[in-house]
């Protein structure tokens, strides 16, 4: 589904948020029998510190474990670490060994329960699940935008039913919450009909837009301007379909073959030119949405290289559809720089026009070089769309996995 980013970037700004930068917290069963007591899983933030986001009273034992050898793991002793109950801030007053690591925390919530959506930036757009609705603010929970706060109805056992709770930062997307494997689907289909409803009122409210005008130079993009939307613009806004994107981060490629209806294999790890670092499977997800009146899906392998800071850590991602999708391949209408064949293994085309990107939907988009290969494998079309300044990257990858394919 690759429409044009310069009339419907407000979409792919709230999908940018909601996937491009997940951050999810995840909850477990705990061993002690008090209901009040919890498991969860944590991490590093974006600010580099380690918070619980549930509020918690008291917590009884922290372990870090290698999210890259989950066997590593170090308990660490009641003086290793404090906790914070206002700001849910946990600090470790350890040397972790490991460069990525996930935090399990076992401890007492809060009654009611309490969260701190810290930095939560749309409350419009806070998502709430509760046993397989859409949660009502109100009625199910409140949520204080002074303190960033949300408490459910005291008589809610988040412990006995699924829920899951998400929203958005300036940095990123945060999720929470404890949802069964064999029913995370309904978290899709929930939260695509919450981003329709939220999107309409949201496109509603604007007085203007961001749009192109001209077609700018290789050299220089075109100008950025800021102006009402004609009635058809508005309602090309509104007719980008809607996605329901299910995450399949521990499905295999063959589990992923089946549900696509044809084989799809791609590498686990790219590497990179000077061979000392490797791109690895950051996440996976399918992507269905309707066109003409039939349901496409597409399969989409995000890419993570790690920096030596997490702010530095960089992504590709890589979409594979079916040949008999028609529109994956629609003509772009974003100001074109330059088309032109190439033989990478396969013949690849490669495309560069100026695209707008944005984090957050009421700044100021930047206009950027974006670059964009297409090629046929199979039964299976291949897209990669990334800044122009990842180009040597993406034929690396390109040259990989027609390689692996093969």
């Amino acid at each position: 589904m690759k429409e044009n980013l310069s009339r419907v970037w407000p979409f792919f700004c709230m999908l940018f948020l909601a996937m491009g930068s997940v951050i999810v917290s995840c909850t477990t069963t705990s061993a002690y029998q008090d209901k009040n007591i919890i498991s969860l899983n944590t991490g590093i933030a974006e600010d580099g510190n380690i918070y619980t986001t549930w509020i918690l009273d008291d917590i009884q034992s922290v372990i870090i474990t290698d999210d890259y050898d989950r066997a590593k793991k170090i308990e660490l002793s009641s003086d290793q670490w404090s906790y914070n109950n206002d700001t849910t801030e946990i600090k470790v007053f350890y040397d972790i060994p490991f460069s990525d690591f996930i935090v399990s925390v076992e401890g007492v919530h809060k009654s009611p329960n309490t969260f701190f959506l810290r930095g939560i930036t749309v409350p419009e757009e806070l998502l709430v699940i509760l046993d397989g609705r859409l949660g009502i603010e109100g009625y199910d929970y409140t949520l204080d935008e002074q303190t960033d706060r949300l408490t459910f109805r005291n008589d809610i056992d988040l412990q006995m039913i699924p829920w899951y709770i998400s929203y958005t930062t300036p940095e990123a997307c945060t999720s929470i919450g404890e949802w069964t494997p064999e029913s995370q689907d309904q978290i899709a289909y929930l939260e695509a009909e919450h981003r329709r409803r939220y999107l309409n009122l949201w496109y509603d409210k604007q007085e203007a837009f961001w749009f192109f005008e001209g077609d700018g130079t290789k050299a220089e993009p075109p100008a950025l301007v800021k102006r009402e939307a004609s009635p058809k613009e508005l309602a090309e806004f509104k007719s980008t379909p809607v996605s329901v994107i299910k995450m399949r981060h521990d499905s295999d490629f063959s589990e992923l073959s089946k549900e696509m209806g044809f084989n799809v294999q791609l590498p686990e790890a790219v590497d990179t030119a000077e061979g000392s670092l490797s791109w690895k499977i950051f996440f996976k997800s399918i992507e269905e949405y309707s066109c003409d009146g039939k349901l496409k899906n597409e399969l989409h392998v995000m890419y993570r290289l790690k920096g030596d800071i997490r702010e530095n850590d960089r992504y590709i991602e890589i979409v594979v559809s079916s040949i008999a999708s028609p529109d994956f391949q629609k003509e772009k209408t974003e100001p074109l720089i330059e088309k032109e064949s190439l033989s990478i293994g396969v013949p690849v085309t490669r495309t560069r026009f100026w695209g707008m990107i944005t984090t957050g939907t009421s700044d100021k988009p930047e206009a950027v070089m974006l670059t964009t290969w297409e090629w046929t494998y199979n039964e299976g079309l291949y897209y990669i769309s990334t800044e122009s300044t990842e180009e040597e990257n993406c034929m690396d990858f390109i040259e990989q996995i027609t390689g692996a394919s093969e």
